[in-house]
């Protein structure tokens, strides 16, 4: 059996961490830059811009700070005694991404959800909760210098197993809220809803927390606990920034599919009523015809009337 804590058997999972950053870090890379002409438009006002870009725009630059943060700890050349700083900014940094993407996903579940205000409470206390439990981590976390990889290792990190479950159990009921709104919605197949609505980037980052979940949970040791965290962390961001960004695609015009109402009351107004009269007429055909099987009597107006529900005024157009 593996002693998981065995200072070679550290190492070598320490070795496969920084090969795995090295790998997110370039995904990350290419996802910022494909992405670029997006924000591109927006901020030089081509677009317009809606108060729901801070948090995307948060997300993605945050996260932006983490990945050269993770380039800095994954290559110290010379001993350094700041590795717990450094670890500490990839983790504020980190964990804000983290913070305005459930935020992101938060936002469309309860626009679906037309403000609910059961769910406007149930998400807002599950992200403070989250949040509070990330600053936690990143004020607890320590780095330690790697001689032998020329980089900085990271240690206590149990604490994110909690971050982890707060947050998975978030987008778990956002994706909840949604798909109990949306199939209330009738005539819309289930596959064309799921794509439309940006529910599958939901179960993408779901997908991803479990693996990471895991292993913070067995804690085999630091290195393992932290190996699959940027991976997990970069696909929770690209997931949320891929969704805003594909839904502001699809409704350029009208409103914001993020946006949040006033909840409503619990009175609904009743609906008000439009009378429209459409007036025909029929001209008969000219007497002397003897051979029609119309009578010639003049002219017959006809009007027809129809009911158009519109708030109560009661209007009538002949």
């Amino acid at each position: 059996m593996v002693n998981w804590h065995d200072p070679v058997v550290e190492l070598q999972c320490a070795r496969l961490s920084l090969f795995f950053l090295h790998i997110v870090i370039g995904v990350y890379g290419w996802e910022f830059l494909v992405s670029l002409p997006f924000d591109w438009q927006h901020i030089t006002r081509k677009r317009a811009l809606r108060w729901t870009h801070v948090p995307y725009f948060v997300a993605r630059y945050a996260l932006l700070l983490a990945v050269l943060g993770g380039i800095r700890i994954a290559n110290v050349p010379n001993p350094i005694s700041i590795c717990t700083q450094w670890w500490r900014f990839m983790f504020a940094t980190g964990h804000a991404a983290v913070m305005m993407s459930s935020l992101l996903l938060a936002m469309r579940a309860i626009a679906v959800a037309e403000s609910n205000r059961w769910v406007i409470g149930c998400l807002t206390a599950l992200w403070l909760a989250g949040g509070a439990t990330m600053f936690h981590a990143a004020v607890t976390i320590r780095g330690v210098y790697i001689e032998q990889y020329s980089a900085c290792g990271v240690t206590h990190i149990g604490q994110e197993s909690v971050n982890f479950i707060l947050t998975a159990v978030m987008d778990i009921a956002c994706i909840v809220i949604m798909l109990f709104a949306l199939l209330q919605r009738k005539g819309v197949g289930l596959w064309k809803l799921l794509v439309s609505q940006g529910i599958l980037y939901f179960i993408v980052t779901l997908i991803a927390y479990i693996p990471s979940t895991i292993l913070i949970m067995l804690d085999l040791n630091d290195a393992m606990s932290a190996m699959l965290l940027p991976l997990t962390l970069i696909l929770l961001v690209i997931s949320a920034t891929r969704m805003y960004r594909n839904l502001l695609d699809y409704v350029k015009v009208g409103p914001d599919p993020f946006s949040i109402t006033a909840p409503s009351g619990s009175g609904r107004q009743q609906p008000e009523r439009l009378q429209v009269g459409i007036s025909m007429e029929i001209f008969a055909p000219d007497s002397r015809d003897a051979d029609s099987t119309y009578a010639a009597a003049g002219d017959t107006k006809m009007t027809i009337t129809d009911d158009l529900s519109l708030n109560g005024r009661h209007i009538q157009t002949v």
